[in-house]
Parts: structure tokens; sequence; C-alpha cells
């Protein structure tokens, strides 16, 4: 299976694109000088998702995304800024 993958640099942040042949991924990462202000969009279409429907996801939702130099973090409490059975959006603590 072929697939591509590439971080790229923004205004004020990074994106990555990942496509194959079942699926695709697709991430905003954008930062602000002002603590608790930076931004992650994630996007994830596919046969190989395994995420549990948007009407099913129930509060707290605690995000974690690390690598080898560091680690962020957000949590997220209802009500959410839309739920629907095809959506999920949601701000932060």
């Amino acid at each position: 299976m072929r697939t591509h993958q590439r971080w790229s640099a923004q205004d004020a942040g990074f994106s990555i694109k990942r496509k194959s042949f079942t699926g695709s991924l697709q991430m905003k990462m954008r930062g602000d000088p002002e603590p608790g202000h930076a931004q992650v969009d994630l996007k994830l279409r596919g046969d190989e998702v395994k995420l549990p429907e948007p009407m099913q996801v129930a509060s707290p939702i605690h995000v974690r995304l690390r690598n080898e130099l560091a680690c962020w973090g957000a949590d997220y409490s209802s009500p959410f800024r839309k739920q629907t059975e095809r959506l999920l959006k949601a701000a932060s603590d």
C-alpha cells in the first residue's frame, strides 16, 4: 500500500496530510503566544478509522499528543460546541 506523509510549515504552526487507498488523516496545529489559545484540528476518514461514533462520546475527553521531545494535552468537557452523528466539535476547558 502506498502512503503519502509530510509535515509542512504554516503561518502559525504545522500541518500533516497522510493518504492511503483506505483512508486519510489531516492534522493542523496552530500555536498562539497566549496560553490556552493554541488549536489542533484533526480529520480522519476511511475504513480503518477506529473511533467511537460522535454521539457516543461522553464528557470529559482527554487528548494527548506526544513525540520524543514534548507532550501536549487538553481536556474537553460538555456541553460540546457541536455533536452530531458525523461530527464532534469542542473547545478545551
